[in-house]
């Protein structure tokens, strides 16, 4: 008789603070830092956000900037959208 198994992956929601001025915080309450992939990541040259303390501190917050892009563009007013780069417009969910 053959046996199936099933694997489950729970994943804990990305959670972050904004200030009005568009930083972003990490879990240490400290403005994050945006940094570039390095040479032996997959993600090579893409930027991602990071804890300034890295990596003296345990805080290990990280969000790829992407990301973040997304979250932001897709609230944005339909009217708020029109002088953006088309790169950024195509990402819109309307």
């Amino acid at each position: 008789m053959s046996s199936s198994s099933t694997s489950v992956v729970i994943r804990k929601p990305k959670v972050f603070k904004v200030d009005l001025d568009g930083n972003l915080y990490c879990h240490n309450d400290v403005v994050a830092v945006l940094r570039v992939a390095g040479r032996k990541s997959e993600r090579h040259g893409q930027e991602f956000y990071g804890c300034s303390q890295w990596p003296r501190g345990d805080c290990k917050f990280f969000l790829w900037k992407e990301d973040v892009d997304k979250m932001f563009i897709s609230e944005l007013p339909l009217e708020w959208t029109a002088g953006l780069p088309l790169e950024w417009t195509a990402l819109l969910p309307f």
